[in-house]
């Protein structure tokens, strides 16, 4: 079994992998990854650091790997797939600020659940200094806390008001 296709049977089996480029990380689901994984691991390293840091950046890469990422998901059914960055070349931030920012923020935050303001980047398409003053006004008006990872998240109306620990 290649490098790659242990990756795969073990991301249907609910482990999640990430890549940084160097390293290979997982969340061992269920003790799924013993020491004899590990090693099976190690010696495909390279080749899993590609397979998972696969983009719309290298089209030759792309075309390798069409499989749907998790068990049981169809490419006709969703196009849900891995966050891809934009690539720096072809995406420009809108940078320019507006009086609406901090809604249109905090209507992302409760569309998209918790999130951090460099996932709200992503999401709205802004640069980080647009972002970082939308979140810092809702902030002031505590219209959002922070979860445990940081990550912003919509105050709830039915919150205790009381709360001031954020």
């Amino acid at each position: 079994m290649s490098a790659v296709s242990l990756v795969k049977s073990l991301i249907s089996g609910g482990v999640i992998f990430s890549t940084d480029g160097v390293t290979i990380k997982w969340d061992n689901g269920g003790n799924k990854i013993d020491d004899a994984v590990v090693g099976e691991l190690r010696k495909g390293k390279a080749e899993i650091i590609t397979f998972l840091s696969c983009d719309q950046r290298n089209p030759i890469e792309t075309g390798k790997h069409e499989d749907p990422i998790f068990a049981g998901q169809s490419k006709a059914k969703s196009e849900r797939r891995r966050v891809i960055p934009f690539p720096g070349r072809e995406w420009t931030p809108d940078a320019k600020i507006r009086p609406d920012d901090p809604e249109r923020y905090l209507d992302a935050l409760r569309l998209h659940g918790p999130m951090s303001y460099g996932m709200a980047m992503r999401v709205l398409q802004w640069g980080g200094t647009r972002a970082g003053q939308a979140e810092d006004a809702l902030l002031k008006q505590r219209r959002i806390k922070f979860n445990e990872r940081g990550w912003a998240y919509a105050v709830d109306n039915s919150e205790d008001t009381n709360d001031r620990s954020s």
